[in-house]
């Protein structure tokens, strides 16, 4: 039954498209009124000129004469507005009790075509309605109030709504899922099937009209979301300082199912209370709804009976959104990675459950783990978070009707193909080239530079060798010089009675406590100057700072190489000290001392 008292003028309207051939189809609208004299009396208010008894062609402006004055411009190629219109739109209406369909088209035949074709289905019924009207005005469920103005406008709603006589309205069941929402809102809820129980509705759309702003989902399809929401926002059919809500409310959901092309069928989910759809958490979740099993009281236990049904409820709904659930409603949280200046900023932990703002969503995450660095992205000047993509995307966008939020940094694997054939191909493509950075143009630039070109490597092993030349020289020139001056104490404890042996172990001694501590020194200053001087040397073409930054890595073997060196020098040298110490004649240093 239908409660339709009470209504002052247009309260609600059903949108949607009409006509098999998508570039040359008809939209429609069905406005409904509180009765069918204000129907007539309303009327419509052309621009233009009426051509025949309801069809127009309108090439500047048109409005509803409802005192609301809702302008709509005429568009043409190239979004021209009214007065610059290339191709003029076509009208055609008809009035049936309480109701005004309005078929609108581009002025070609197959418009023409479509909105007869839709005012004929219509128009049949139209006649049927005006001829039981009598019959039908005793019915006892006539709603109170003024009884020659209520009782015809009720049954004549009810006809035209009907899917067992009406053509296009079974196209709106089957094809426009927007329009049966607001159809299941206008009032309460209409049987559609006669095998389904009163007061269940079956819903239904095709897969086949799916395609938005032009991108075309590729086969196989999975189901990610159920909500509710307002149709046709993206029409421009309401005020932007008043949007329209939609209240709070709930709907019990007893299983979804696929229809296939040779007509048969199979249920995908029947919402147990193992379902994963099920909002097992408490509370509502971020997308202002929770789905849960319906419970009836069972007198035979203490425990309820699960029916095998879902009670999805819902907050109020504003424009462009959907209040709904996504499916796994128990894993919602995305995992996510953090940056250690996000832990330390925010004081978190691995584990917890945080919401956090992106593009000016509330998204909930988990922390799974910390990471320092991640390419690109400078831990000193901004925290980030790495989270799947899938999951990103979906949490961003399952509630949006339309203009889904996208990524705005694409990294692009090319494999064989070279990364700047890839992005040429781009930039011809694409209307608004994108800002592209190839590696393999970067790397073609940077060998241009002759300090990169000759190599690190290259210029260390130089300044490396240099080093260890002088070195080598310095430890020779010293080794020799100290020697020569302690000659005569050498001979002194030659002939206190110490032997040869004894005297080159003293020199040795003298030696290791000079060429241990230096490379010791050295070593540790190397490591440090390297730590502090190699980062700054590092930078981008811009200038910039590396990110992650240069790791310091000590290349050991090198460094055994170098002490290998190193104790071959010292080798040497102590080989020609144990010569000049076999050569010391005790009396003639002695001799030599007095003179």
């Amino acid at each position: 039954e239908y409660d339709i008292e009470g209504l002052d003028a247009a309260v609600a309207a059903i949108y949607g498209f009409y006509g098999s051939d998508p570039y040359n189809r008809a939209e429609y609208e069905v406005r409904f009124y509180a009765d069918h004299a204000t129907a007539m009396s309303t009327g419509v208010d052309f621009a233009d000129e009426v051509t025949g008894a309801n069809a127009v062609i309108l090439k500047d402006t048109q409005r509803w004469d409802e005192g609301i004055n809702d302008r709509r411009q005429c568009v043409g190629d190239g979004g021209h507005h009214a007065g610059k219109c290339d191709t003029p739109k076509y009208f055609d209406y008809v009035i049936v009790g309480n109701m005004i369909m309005l078929c609108e088209g581009k002025d070609t035949a197959e418009s023409h075509q479509a909105c007869a074709d839709l005012m004929q289905s219509v128009d049949e019924v139209n006649g049927s309605v005006v001829s039981g009207q009598n019959a039908e005005s005793d019915v006892t469920n006539t709603p109170t109030g003024d009884p020659g103005d209520s009782v015809a406008p009720q049954k004549q709603f009810e006809i035209v709504i009907s899917s067992e006589q009406e053509e296009i309205f079974a196209a709106i069941l089957e094809s426009d899922t927007d329009a049966v929402s607001l159809y299941l809102g206008v009032s309460s809820c209409q049987v559609v099937d006669a095998t389904l129980p009163p007061m269940w509705c079956l819903l239904a759309g095709s897969l086949d009209g799916i395609d938005s702003d032009g991108i075309n989902p590729v086969p196989p399809f999975r189901l990610e979301f159920i909500g509710v929401g307002l149709p046709n926002v993206d029409r421009g059919r309401f005020s932007r300082y008043n949007p329209p809500t939609l209240d709070a409310g709930s709907v019990e959901i007893d299983e979804l199912g696929i229809v296939f092309e040779n007509g048969d069928s199979i249920v995908i989910e029947e919402f147990n209370d193992d379902s994963s759809w099920m909002t097992y958490e408490p509370g509502l979740n971020q997308y202002g709804a929770r789905l849960e099993p319906l419970i009836f009281n069972s007198t035979e236990a203490t425990q309820g009976q699960d029916e095998g049904i879902a009670v999805m409820t819902w907050t109020p709904v504003v424009v462009t959104r959907l209040s709904g659930v996504s499916a796994g409603s128990a894993r919602s949280p995305i995992s996510v990675i953090a940056s250690t200046g996000f832990m330390d900023r925010g004081g978190y932990e691995v584990g917890d459950r945080v919401s956090v703002d992106i593009l000016g969503n509330s998204v909930f995450i988990r922390l799974m783990g910390v990471v320092d660095y991640f390419p690109t992205v400078d831990p000193e000047f901004s925290s980030f978070l790495i989270g799947d993509i899938r999951s990103t995307w979906m949490a961003l966008n399952a509630d949006r009707m339309r203009a889904a939020e996208q990524a705005n940094e694409i990294w692009i694997e090319t494999g064989e193909v070279q990364p700047s054939a890839v992005g040429a191909e781009l930039m011809r493509s694409s209307s608004f080239p994108p800002s592209f950075v190839a590696q393999d143009q970067l790397l073609l630039d940077a060998v241009v530079d002759p300090l990169i070109s000759a190599g690190w490597r290259a210029l260390l092993a130089i300044a490396f060798t240099t080093v260890l030349a002088a070195s080598a020289v310095g430890f020779l020139v010293y080794s020799q010089v100290t020697f020569a001056s302690r000659m005569m104490e050498y001979a002194v404890v030659r002939t206190l009675g110490l032997t040869t042996r004894q005297v080159l172990g003293l020199v040795t001694l003298e030696l290791l406590m000079v060429l241990l501590p230096s490379v010791l020194i050295g070593g540790v200053l190397g490591i440090r100057m390297g730590a502090t001087i190699i980062p700054f040397l590092v930078t981008s073409g811009e200038g910039l700072r590396v990110v992650p930054p240069v790791v310091l890595d000590i290349d050991w073997q090198s460094i055994g190489v170098l002490l290998g060196v190193l104790g071959a020098i010292f080798i040497a040298i102590s080989i020609g000290l144990i010569t000049s110490v076999r050569q010391i004649s005790p009396p003639r240093v002695m001799r030599m001392g007095q003179n």
